[in-house]
């Protein structure tokens, strides 16, 4: 059991609990006295030596207490960084897995191009040798032509002719397939150009997001200390927000009260009675945690006589022990709670009694809790009306002290 534990269950002990380890039937263990001690001198130096030690154990109870929360604070800032952290993590995972298949896309559109421009060159070279072999034809041509030249004078322009034509069709041929392989060069350069573009956005994209992650995580963890040391905001995982409250006493009011509600009645119950005694319990449980409150201001030092300025850090930590009171008394259960009820002993069956009297008991705690939330929140009695039905008691809303 840690040292503020103890402490909580010393000083903020519940109204007519037993002390822990005693029962109804066993007495608790006198204590042996120590004998005084002899001469004046020892009695005026013994409140001096308890008064330190009262000190001490404070002060050893107070690091124990900071230590313990500052522990807790850092796992829960840990847990929701690495929470953000795989979060983001998987985004830019994605982000690289579209860009990786964006590359792939790139690189297989490079290959169709080499595969073209092979195509093409490959054209080129077959009009290359079918020009080469006309050359050759046109050489055999010619020294045809020498042989009968003096016969076919007339044939021979004719030839010639068609010779120069040929040469013009081969080298509109070859300029043609040239602009072809050339306009095939600039296309894939372009298309190279077009996805390096586009590589270079999603890049520059992707160190934008990382730079708005890291900036998002800075701005992230401090908002996250902030509002932990202060209490300002609701952490839905607290077990006693002021949300889980007013689900706790829904449940209360719609849940739990109808089945005890019909065993007053099949037994000729009071429902005035049984408001007046859970108002009753519940104020009891405002007055009480009112008084743990005050204790705690006077541990403290923020009480009314004390006129100097406060720190921040003072206020803090004194509104995160009312949190830790408020979790400690959630933690102990209702068991610890002894609710008398002198109306009904000895009225009602002993049955009937302990129903009502563990419904009460829940109403205390759960004033409890209300009454150490930030800010205070009880039943509104004050504008609750019954309506036709008289066991109706149970107010419809819950309101802060402030608002009474």
């Amino acid at each position: 059991m840690s040292g503020l534990t103890r402490w909580f269950r010393k000083s903020f002990r519940l109204p007519n609990a037993r002390p822990h380890g005693t029962s109804d039937g066993e007495p608790r263990k006198e204590q042996r006295k120590k004998p005084a001690p002899r001469g004046g001198d020892e009695d005026l130096m013994r409140p001096t030596t308890k008064a330190s030690s009262s000190r001490s154990l404070q002060k050893e109870e107070r690091a124990t207490s900071r230590c313990q929360q500052c522990e807790r604070n850092e796992l829960e800032q840990r847990e929701s960084l690495a929470e953000m952290d795989m979060f983001y993590k998987q985004k830019i995972n994605e982000t690289r897995y579209i860009l990786k298949q964006k590359e792939g896309e790139l690189k297989l559109l490079k290959h169709r191009m080499a595969e073209v421009e092979t195509v093409y060159k490959d054209k080129l070279y077959e009009a290359r040798a079918a020009l080469k072999l006309k050359e050759e034809e046109v050489k055999l041509f010619k020294y045809r032509r020498n042989i009968k030249k003096q016969s076919q004078r007339s044939s021979c322009k004719q030839c010639e002719q068609n010779e120069h034509d040929y040469r013009e069709s081969l080298a509109e041929m070859e300029t043609m397939y040239k602009a072809k392989l050339n306009e095939a060069k600039c296309s894939t350069a372009e298309i190279e150009s077009f996805y390096k573009q586009q590589l270079s956005v999603v890049r520059s994209a992707l160190r934008q997001k990382e730079e708005n992650l890291k900036s998002f995580k800075d701005r992230m963890a401090a908002d996250l200390t902030s509002s932990i040391e202060t209490g300002d905001t609701e952490n839905m995982s607290n077990p006693v927000s002021q949300t889980r409250l007013k689900k706790m006493y829904d449940k209360l009011k719609l849940q739990q009260w109808p089945k005890v509600k019909d065993c007053l009645k099949a037994n000729n119950g009071s429902s005035q009675t049984a408001r007046a005694v859970i108002q009753k319990w519940f104020q009891e449980a405002a007055k009480q945690m009112e008084k743990r409150k005050e204790q705690i201001n006077e541990v403290f030092g923020l009480t009314q006589d004390n006129k100097e300025p406060t720190h921040q850090k003072v206020k803090e930590y004194r509104q995160l022990t009312v949190q830790n009171l408020q979790l400690a008394l959630y933690h102990s259960g209702r068991e610890h709670n002894q609710i008398s009820l002198p109306q009904y002993d000895g009225q009602y069956p002993q049955d009937v009694v302990d129903i009502f009297r563990s419904l009460v008991s829940e109403c205390y705690q759960l004033g409890c809790l209300m009454a150490l939330n930030h800010p205070p929140l009880i039943p509104d009695w004050q504008n609750h009306v019954p309506g036709m039905d008289s066991w109706d008691i149970f107010p419809q809303d819950i309101t802060t002290v402030g608002l009474i």
